[in-house]
């Protein structure tokens, strides 16, 4: 249990650091999100279609390069094969997203934000990497869930709008299984 709690608090407060970081200026972390030591809250602030493509593409390439490490270091078929769907779903999403900069002049640096999610998982191994990841995309989605629901909601671009509300089911599917998978870690090793 112990183990399990300085994981959390470990991922945590890298997403904790990585959200405050960019309040500092620092390149390519997320910005302007609110989260919570146990991932219970996101919220973006409000901005412009340009905040949330950029704000988007840096969760997908996250949430990408959680899912390309899992794909090798992962230990069970379960948490590898939930690797691979987020590859699927989410190769598709960062298209779009590159469609939605291109065609609208963001400049997004997704690969950077993405350095953030490499240090953290790359510390753990066996099942302690497992969890992590997992720990890693349960965060990443609720971030992305709150980014979404306030987009498909208030923004300002009805392309970029649809885009967001279109893609919350997935978002929240992803989410649930992430739990799913995390809850049967821990009652495994109980």
């Amino acid at each position: 249990m112990r183990r399990l709690l300085a994981l959390t608090m470990m991922i945590g407060c890298a997403t904790m650091v990585t959200a405050t970081a960019q309040g500092q200026g620092v390149p390519g972390a997320p910005t302007g999100l609110v989260v919570r030591l146990d991932g219970s809250e996101a919220r973006r602030m409000p901005g412009d279609p340009a905040e949330f493509v950029r704000k988007a593409s840096e969760a997908t390439a996250n949430t990408l390069e959680a899912g390309r490490i899992a794909r090798t270091r992962a230990t069970t078929a379960e948490v590898k094969a939930f690797a691979d769907r987020l590859l699927r779903d989410h190769g598709r999403a960062r298209a779009d997203l590159t469609m939605f900069a291109r065609t609208r002049g963001v400049r997004t640096r997704p690969e950077v934000a993405a350095t953030f999610v490499t240090a953290a998982l790359s510390a753990f191994s066996g099942d302690g990497f497992d969890r992590a990841f997992l720990t890693q995309v349960m965060l990443d989605h609720r971030v992305a869930v709150a980014l979404c629901e306030e987009e498909s909601r208030s923004g300002k671009d009805a392309e970029i709008r649809a885009w967001a509300a279109r893609a919350l089911p997935t978002l929240r599917e992803h989410l649930r299984v992430a739990e799913a998978l995390h809850a049967r870690l821990d009652a495994s090793t109980q």
